[in-house]
């Protein structure tokens, strides 16, 4: 399995920036889900994994990422009891894998020959 440790990310410009657009991009789609933008937000999902083609992802990765996701910010939050409760947890499991995942694989496989 290949991992980073905080001197890679760090180190790399290009992943830092990358870390920084997606916490943004999450924290935008949070918003969005509690102002009950669902249709919006599945739109810019489409759109963002479309936009991923190019950088050779493929379906599979996203389960990946929503395992690194999850665990990310359980690790990141953990002196925050509200999210690292079971039940908030299953409720990111269930977000990603319902709506998030399916959204940007659409997007994806539309831009894939």
């Amino acid at each position: 399995q290949y991992r980073l440790g905080a001197k890679e990310i760090f180190s790399d410009p290009g992943l830092l920036k990358h870390a920084k657009v997606v916490i943004t991009t999450v924290d935008q789609a949070v918003c969005m889900l509690k102002n009950g933008e669902t249709e919006s937000l599945v739109k810019i999902l489409k759109r963002l994994g479309a936009r991923h083609a190019k950088y050779g992802v493929t379906a599979e990765h996203f389960s990946i990422v929503g395992d690194a996701l999850v665990g990310t910010m359980h690790d990141a939050l953990a002196d925050n009891d509200k999210f690292t409760t079971h039940d908030v947890r299953a409720a990111w499991i269930e977000v990603y894998g319902s709506m998030i995942s399916p959204a940007m694989i659409a997007g994806l496989l539309q831009e894939q020959p």
